[in-house]
């Protein structure tokens, strides 16, 4: 059987997310974006090669706790979660609204190693 590979199936997501597990400091995010879709890229003005995470220092401190607390919830919930929201606390991108599917994978112990996380920008998108 062939591992399942999130970055081979991540070149083909425009707008998605895929988050790795950090070591838990009690501040950042448990989940860290290490793999941003293009489109998403171009939405939040943005460049993230496959060597360097989210860059967590852009973004306002109630966003790190947003991103932070969804971290811990999903660790929590251990399956699929949705969620909708604006990138108000990012850059201040507040027209920019989406709907949100949190995907996470578990590693061969069981323990949530990634997240692939799938959005849609729909122009129709309420809060």
């Amino acid at each position: 059987m062939q591992e399942f590979d999130t970055l081979e199936i991540a070149s083909s997501l425009k707008d998605a997310f895929i988050s790795k597990r950090q070591p838990d400091d009690g501040v950042a995010p448990i989940f860290q974006s290490f793999f941003i879709g293009p489109r998403i890229e171009q939405r939040l003005h943005i460049t993230v090669s496959p060597d360097q995470k989210f860059p967590l220092g852009d973004i306002s401190p109630t966003l790190l706790l947003q991103i932070r607390e969804l971290s811990l919830l999903l660790d929590a919930w251990r399956g699929p979660l949705t969620g909708t929201g604006t990138f108000r606390n990012f850059k201040d991108l507040n027209y920019l609204k989406y709907e949100a599917l949190y995907l996470p994978l578990c590693d061969p112990a069981g323990i949530i190693s990634r997240v692939i996380t799938l959005m849609d920008f729909g122009p129709d998108k309420e809060l």
